[in-house]
């Protein structure tokens, strides 16, 4: 028998030399770092040092040149990445994934972001079409020398196909398309229509007393339901966003602080690519896009920026009502759809074909759907994003270049979508946040779809430039936005009314009054925050309401000690945020019925339920007449139970951060059996929904409801005293190759909130890279 063990010892060491093939294959495609490459596009030498977190600084003597070493770098560290987003966005995922990703595709070919990209270079200034051009030149000059493909790329056998200058407009209507989401808002509030009375319906919605909404046109809630379903989950809304300005009166140094960190989904890679890019007359420094030939959030040596979402209300729905011979009903009368074409390329299938239609209102988003033609009805899109005349692209370009408050202000007139709240501060000790982007002119507030039929409700081009969107020098010395309204009443100045409640605001302006001579360390403590004044707010009515037993006194008591800090140490925060799951689910499922899921109760409309509109804590279900504070009971005893089931049985040994994890996993590779865990990374983290330190979590995901899906991939406080004493966090790391030391080396600094700097020089180089024009 001993043939037996020989032929197991030789199966395994074949396992391992194939292991080891694999292995030795992958490195080789790891990206040549050091040495000299002659090559087509830059007209001078260009030099990429690594530092090493592998953050590159590149020296050019030409914007056109950084551009092109910027290209090559993104496409050698991330190209797997910036190809997937193409696909995405174009609708082209199916020719490389198969069939699971058909309705994607069809949702964006239906929106035709990729042919406004196509059509948008052309409207770019001279510079900006020149910066796009060598960007490309150099991700294809990366390309053509990339001995081993991407292994996104292996898997699917697909041929890396040559970048082009359209393609770098593509992040950024996706940008567009994410933070522009009240269009969102309306399909779920009309598909609640049918279920919930007008009043409740403001219960649920009302953001500010404004009154009871109800629907403007009469679209049919099972089309709504079913579009609803039918958005992808890359197009779903991913907003939020701290952002505060100091001016030297507030600061030990006496020149202006900026701190920004935006919030959007986790991902591997990550979203943003640090990069240091010295010019003759300036740098940029700090969170570039790969995909995108500029520094979108950074500084030049003379100004800083950074963005928040203003989730202002850039899009509406309008019901079209079509008529037997295929034309829809406008104000003055019947009209015929532009059509045209796409085919849809299926790994392993057979194409599909599909027609697009367009309304006066936008694509017809509706037609990704089927048999909606025979219900006499149609849903067309107008949005912001689908604008085909975009000078973004040219108002960054041109932001990089300025060298004060006044000049960015001046660029950002072109800056049109998504709209942003845009921060700056120069080293002349001036500060200013601007309100940037194309807001429709329009009749009614954009709450429900609006009737195409209605001349009122149509989009009448763009609202002239606002006074009140542009705060200078405020005397206050301070300015912060955290996605709350930027102005005092948003809805007369076309906003909507759509904004995040304001308590990540609250608590950074209380952090900032307690700070009266900042420094930058101050700002990035700051960012760390994870005290919870949702949690405070809320948790005395909940203690106030619930009746005391022998059962939950104990975790009462604990409650009531507790500050409301989110740490991933403590167990206090999970016993929290799993009461207020099951509370959430107790007063308000049972009426939203099978829409329950669609729509998050913000903490307001639930503590208007228990004091004021207790009629919610009823179960409709039950002859019983049920009060809130059985509710609240019950709720609390049910999430005790889940956690035991979840977590052991022993309170003191449960912790927040073992279920409130980063959730940073690859959207392909990580669903793969065993080597999935390998492009997982897990970071436990502070925080929540709501605190500073935002964490977001899926609160209605019963499979994983405490993970942490959302927050902040990017962290930069900009000191202007000394722009290169700057400090920067990022999640993970700069490479998107599993293999490389940069893959994910920075992440648990940045669960930490341990920043580092990108200054003058690179921090322990660890290769040069020459790229000289051949």
């Amino acid at each position: 028998m001993r043939w037996i063990g020989w032929t197991i010892a030789a199966l395994f060491g074949l396992c391992l030399v194939a292991v080891a093939g694999a292995v030795g294959f992958l490195w080789a495609g790891l990206p040549v770092t050091s040495g000299e490459v002659r090559l087509d596009g830059p007209s001078a030498a260009v030099t990429i040092t690594r530092d090493r977190r592998g953050i590159p600084y590149i020296r050019a003597a030409s914007e056109t040149d950084a551009a092109f070493a910027l290209g090559f770098v993104h496409a050698q560290d991330r190209f797997a990445q910036m190809e997937v987003m193409r696909r995405l966005v174009t609708g082209r995922l199916s020719e490389m994934v198969g069939a699971a990703t058909i309705e994607s595709d069809r949702f964006m070919r239906t929106l035709g972001l990729g042919r406004l990209a196509e059509q948008g270079v052309a409207n770019l200034a001279p510079e900006t079409q020149a910066a796009l051009t060598a960007y490309a030149a150099g991700v294809n000059a990366a390309l053509a020398g990339q001995r081993v493909p991407p292994a996104e790329f292996l898997m699917a056998r697909e041929k890396l196909e040559p970048w082009r200058p359209s393609d770098s407009l593509l992040w950024a209507r996706l940008m567009a398309l994410q933070l522009t989401w009240n269009w969102r808002d309306e399909l779920a509030r009309v598909r609640l229509s049918s279920r919930l009375t007008p009043d409740q319906l403001r219960d649920l919605f009302d953001r500010s007393g404004d009154g009871v909404h109800v629907p403007l046109a009469s679209l049919d809630p099972d089309i709504a339901d079913r579009l609803l379903a039918a958005i992808p989950e890359e197009a779903e809304p991913r907003t939020a966003s701290n952002i505060w300005v100091l001016s030297g009166t507030r600061t030990a140094s006496g020149q202006p602080l900026l701190a920004n960190d935006p919030h959007l989904a986790l991902t591997l890679p990550n979203l943003w690519y640090l990069a240091r890019i010295e010019l003759p007359d300036r740098v940029h420094v700090g969170a570039t896009a790969p995909g995108v030939p500029f520094t979108i959030l950074g500084h030049n040596g003379r100004i800083a920026w950074g963005m928040t979402t203003t989730q202002a209300d850039a899009a509406d729905l309008f019901v079209l009502e079509t008529t037997p011979d295929g034309r829809y009903l406008s104000a003055d009368g019947p009209r015929s759809f532009e059509t045209r074409q796409e085919t849809i390329k299926v790994r392993g299938g057979a194409p599909i074909e599909l027609t697009v239609r367009e309304s006066l209102h936008g694509p017809v988003i509706s037609d990704v759907l089927k048999r909606v033609a025979d219900q006499g009805q149609a849903v067309s899109l107008a949005s912001t994003a689908l604008a085909a005349d975009d000078h973004t692209a040219d108002a960054i370009a041109r932001l990089l270049r300025s060298t004060s408050i006044a000049q960015a202000q001046a660029v950002l007139a072109d800056f049109q979508t998504p709209l942003q709240n845009v921060g700056v501060a120069d080293t002349g000790g001036h500060i200013g946040l601007f309100v940037s982007g194309r807001i429709p002119e329009r009749g009614g507030d954009g709450w429900m779809p609006s009737p195409a039929t209605d001349p009122s409700r149509a989009w009448k081009g763009w609202r002239p430039p606002d006074p009140d969107f542009a705060v200078i020098d405020p005397p206050s010395g301070r300015i912060v936005n955290a996605n709350n309204a930027p102005v005092a009443d948003p809805q007369a100045h076309g906003l909507g009314r759509d904004f995040d409640a304001p308590y990540r605001a609250r608590r950074i302006a209380e952090r900032l009054d307690q700070s009266p001579r900042a420094t930058a360390r101050d700002m990035v403590e700051l960012q760390a925050d994870a005290v919870s004044t949702m949690a405070r707010d809320v948790l005395p009515v909940l203690l106030r309401l619930t009746p005391r037993t022998e059962a939950n006194a104990e975790t009462l008591d604990r409650l009531a000690a507790w500050n409301g800090e989110m740490r991933r140490d403590r167990a206090d925060p999970l016993v929290f945020t799993a009461w207020w799951r099951h509370l959430l689910r107790a007063v308000f499922a049972d009426e939203l019925g099978e829409a329950w899921g669609e729509i998050l109760p913000r903490p307001g409309v639930v503590v208007r339920a228990l004091t004021e509109r207790t009629s919610w804590c009823d179960v409709r279900a039950t002859p019983a007449v049920e009060d809130c504070p059985e509710r609240l009971s019950a709720s609390l005893a049910e999430a005790l139970t889940d956690l035991s089931q979840r977590y052991g049985s022993n309170p003191d040994k449960w912790r927040w951060g073992e279920a409130h994890r980063a959730r940073l996993a690859h959207p392909l590779l990580s669903r793969l059996p065993i080597l999935g865990r390998l492009f997982r990374v897990e970071p436990a983290a502070d925080g929540d929904n709501w605190t500073v330190n935002r964490a977001q979590n899926r609160l209605l995901d019963d499979a994983d409801p405490y993970g942490d899906v959302h927050g902040a991939g990017y962290r930069a406080v900009y000191d202007l005293a000394d722009l290169d004493a700057s400090l920067f966090q990022m999640s993970l790391g700069q490479s998107g190759h599993r293999l490389s030391p940069h893959f994910s080396d920075l992440a648990r600094a940045w669960a930490d909130g341990t920043p580092f700097r990108i200054g003058a020089a690179p921090e322990q180089p660890t290769a040069t890279l020459t790229l000289r024009p051949r």
